[in-house]
């Protein structure tokens, strides 16, 4: 764009200072800035009425992003602010956890300020990946959503557990 401008200035001099040029251009500005506003809006809330009633509101994306941010606020957000809780059982925070379900590399452990794993790169379908976890060092398993335990081979690592803060369960891991 910058290129083009610039190549409109030096050789096209008079439509680059035409009134209609600038009209474009102003347009083109307060669109992309329009643009900016929803698309950061909708990532942090769909009931947002800028988002709703936008004319850039596609149905479908509104949908994922919906179920994504529900998704986010029923497991996820109480990880923002448990440090404090964690802390307060006697979790420091060097030491390493287990957290699932996240399958990201690192979301969970990014909310909770923790080293540790999460399900990105592993089975936990399989009782021995999580055996060797707790070998590499993991002393507590945090549990975001207890819907998870039946599909999972983590049944047998949930026998003592030392806390819950709003939707998460923690576990400790230590002596199995």
């Amino acid at each position: 764009l910058l290129t083009f401008l610039h190549l409109l200035q030096h050789k096209h001099p008079l439509t680059f200072q035409s009134k209609g040029c600038k009209i474009f251009f102003a347009l083109l500005l307060a669109y992309c800035m329009y643009y900016a506003g929803y698309r950061t809006r909708i990532r942090y809330s769909t009931d947002d009425l800028y988002v709703k009633y936008s004319f850039l509101h596609n149905r479908f994306e509104f949908a994922d992003l919906t179920r994504w941010n529900n998704d986010y606020a029923a497991h996820f957000k109480a990880l923002e602010t448990i440090s404090p809780y964690l802390k307060s059982i006697g979790i420091s925070s060097t030491d390493l956890v287990l957290s699932l379900p996240d399958v990201s590399n690192n979301n969970s452990l990014y909310f909770m300020d923790h080293k540790g794993f999460t399900g990105f790169n592993y089975s936990i379908n399989d009782s021995n990946t999580i055996k060797l976890i707790i070998k590499t060092g993991a002393k507590y398993l945090i549990l975001n959503d207890t819907t998870f335990l039946p599909q999972t081979a983590i049944a047998p690592f949930i026998n003592k557990q030392i806390g819950r803060y709003r939707n998460v369960n923690i576990y400790s891991l230590k002596e199995i």
